[in-house]
């Protein structure tokens, strides 16, 4: 079973950004992944792993939901 957005997604991504931010080294695509991970809960799909993407992308866009159900497991 792969890591969820809540879980082990959204910590990997703070830990990469707090090192990050300690090394001044700038990565801001891991703010976009950041804020995607942020935004997962509230479209109900903070449980699923990284392949909700698109559909948090065509969400934020205001398009159609998927016709097809994006799994949680």
């Amino acid at each position: 079973m792969g890591s969820t957005l809540n879980g082990a997604g959204s910590k990997d991504v703070r830990y990469i950004l707090e090192t990050a931010t300690e090394f001044r080294v700038p990565l801001p695509l891991a703010s976009v992944v950041r804020d995607k991970i942020t935004a997962a809960p509230a479209y109900g799909l903070g449980e699923c792993d990284w392949s909700v993407f698109t559909e948090i992308a065509r969400l934020n866009a205001g398009l159609q939901e998927a016709k097809h159900k994006v799994s949680t497991s």
